[in-house]
This record gives structure tokens, sequence and C-alpha cells, in this order.
């Protein structure tokens, strides 16, 4: 079973996402993705052995944050989340998160990203898809959470980032 984390980025300093050490990245394009093809949205992958066929041709970013030598794995498909993964291997921390929410929720039970149809991404998209992560083919770049089997039968949608989240 793959473990991920999915993150909500923002930009901070666009001079930094601009620059040519980030720029490899396209965190630039991501934000603005109303104006173009890539997604808006991330997917972090545990490092393990299970993720290294999904990163055998991934790129590196070495962020100032990190020591030397420690690098982030990275791949830039316009049309799929930005899939990224640490380097810290099979390492799993205690989570501060808060666990407690007011709409009771308690588990993500389905992931889905829709993404437009590329041919050339079927092999990729076929070894990121589990049970909890699902790729749907659109024309539409959306991103869907589905938490607790959706036992409440509500949901929510926030346009600005295109994410709907059921429950």
């Amino acid at each position: 079973m793959r473990i991920f984390f999915l993150e909500i980025l923002w930009v901070h300093d666009e001079a930094e996402l601009r620059s040519e050490k980030t720029k490899l990245t396209k965190l630039w394009e991501r934000s603005c993705f109303k104006n173009n093809s890539y997604s808006p949205f991330g997917l972090c992958l545990v490092n393990e052995n299970d993720s290294d066929k999904i990163f055998m041709n991934s790129s590196t970013y070495q962020p100032d944050y990190f020591p030397e030598g420690m690098s982030i794995e990275f791949i830039t498909e316009p049309a799929l989340p930005w899939l990224f993964r640490l380097p810290f291997k099979n390492q799993k921390k205690d989570s501060n998160e808060p666990k407690e929410h007011r709409k009771s929720l308690h588990k993500l039970t389905k992931t889905v990203f829709e993404t437009p149809y590329k041919t050339e991404l079927t092999t990729l998209i076929n070894k990121l898809s589990q049970d909890t992560i699902q790729f749907n083919i659109s024309n539409r770049k959306r991103l869907t959470l589905e938490f607790d089997y959706l036992v409440s039968k509500e949901e929510h949608h926030f346009e600005k980032l295109p994410l709907t989240i059921k429950y």
C-alpha cells in the first residue's frame, strides 16, 4: 500500500519561484493554472521501495532549507499533479496535524484527480493509481477528496482552487 500526502501551496515569493534554481520545478507554471495546461495540485509519495519505479526518470531539486546533497525528486508533467517525494527513505514520523474537525472527518477514503487524457501518461497513471488514488479523464483540472466513505452525503465546492470535498 503506497502512502501519500497532499499539500496546499501558494506563492509567497514570486521571484524565488521564477529563479533559475526553482525554474525546473515548474511550480510557477502550476501557480498560473487558470491560464495554462498545468494541474494546480501536488501529490507527495512516501519515499519507499514501492515508489522507486515511479521516480526512475525524475528530476531533483535542492531547496535552500535542506542540507547539501538532500534533494526532492519530482516529475513535472503538466496534466498530472506535481509528483514528488522527499529524500527521507521509509521514514514515517508522528503527525502533529489536527485530528479533530468540526465536521468530524476521520479518514480520507478516495482521492480523485481529473486530468486530460494523454496516451503517453497511461503507464505512469497506472503506477500511481491505487485504492485511494484515482485518475479520471476529463477536460478540466479538478481534485475531489472523499472522506469516511461519504457517510454524511455532503459536499463542498471550492471553485477558486478547483477542489471538491465530499464526506
